[in-house]
């Protein structure tokens, strides 16, 4: 009932904000028309992280067998191609059942968080007789041991300015 609600209020938001997008924009004065379009753009971020994450927590996906090698090499590569800087190592194939769309979402957000808090991001993947493992890595500052069980809950941040560019 919680992630309908919240699914259901966000999708809601979408209209007014949009109307004030176009409202903002017959503002004069050009300092304020810029701040108000920076507290609607952080405002559609919102909503779309909102409803991002309810589709992904209420997702019907089926698992589907796919070589995850593949998946996670064509994500690095179609960043590589928009010129972010992912440096792509060894990538193992291996075939397994999963949500695609999930998955790739989840390697997706990696690099891109990555590239937010460093200037390179390193892809590979290796596989034992038990398991698959993914890495993505940045040379960014890295995660306090206290807070790496913290920053896997959603909209959690360790930076609590709520300044979504530090």
């Amino acid at each position: 009932e919680r992630s309908y609600f919240f699914s259901a209020v966000s999708h809601d938001l979408r209209t007014p904000i949009t109307r004030l997008g176009l409202r903002v924009q017959q503002v004069d004065d050009v300092v304020l028309r810029k701040n108000l379009s920076r507290d609607i753009e952080q405002l559609n971020e919102l909503v779309n992280s909102t409803l991002e994450l309810m589709r992904f927590q209420t997702s019907t996906e089926e698992a589907v067998a796919v070589d995850v090698g593949a998946l996670v090499t064509a994500v690095s590569v179609n960043r590589q191609d928009l010129g972010e800087h992912i440096v792509l190592g060894d990538v193992e194939p291996v075939t397994l059942k999963v949500q695609i769309q999930r998955l790739r979402r989840c390697v997706e957000n990696l690099i891109s968080n990555g590239l937010r808090y460093g200037s390179k991001v390193y892809v590979y993947a290796s596989k034992s007789e038990h398991e698959y493992v993914i890495t993505v890595a940045d040379d960014g500052p890295g995660i306090p041991l206290a807070e790496q069980a913290k920053v896997m809950r959603p909209y959690y941040r360790i930076e609590t300015s709520r300044n979504r560019q530090t």
